[in-house]
Order: C-alpha cells, then sequence, then structure tokens
C-alpha cells in the first residue's frame, strides 16, 4: 500500500538494506507490516498497525509505502477512512 501515513509504534534499524528489511519481517511471525526507504531505513511492526491511515498530512511519516501481511483467508484490508485494499 501506498501514500500512507505511518502508525508510530515501529521499530527502526537504520543499517539495512531492503532486501534484509524483508527478510526481517517475514522470518518473524510476530511482524505484521515493514517499510523501507534511504533515509529512514527499515521499519517493523509488531501486533496492531495503530492510526494507519491514507496520507493528507504533510509530515514526516505521510506518503509512505508500507508492507502489510496477511493471512491467505484475508484478500482484503479495510483501512482508516472506510475503504478496502485488495
Amino acid at each position: 500500500m501506498s501514500d500512507l501515513t505511518l502508525p508510530a509504534n515501529s521499530k527502526t534499524y537504520q543499517k539495512v538494506s531492503a532486501g534484509r528489511c524483508r527478510l526481517d519481517c517475514m522470518e518473524k511471525c510476530s511482524c505484521m507490516a515493514y517499510t523501507y526507504n534511504n533515509y529512514n531505513g527499515c521499519s517493523l511492526w509488531e501486533g496492531d498497525l495503530i492510526d494507519l491511515q491514507q496520507s493528507g498530512v504533510a509530515d514526516g511519516r505521510a506518503g509512505a509505502e508500507i508492507y502489510i501481511r496477511l493471512a491467505a483467508s484475508e484478500p482484503e484490508l479495510q483501512i482508516g477512512n472506510g475503504s478496502t485494499r485488495t
């Protein structure tokens, strides 16, 4: 998903690659989502994604892209504004 204001409850790692960030999340059962960019590094979310919203606020967390893990039985994700993403 892209153009989102990211939740604040992440764990951030500065010196990892995008591929390592993805693998770190995939290897942890508790990892619910991750994001990576060259400026902020890797951020992982464990547990609930609190305050995940469509971007519209011009702050440091706005407009980002996040990769959210879903179970195969959950083909759709409902986001804060009531819209659904597949």
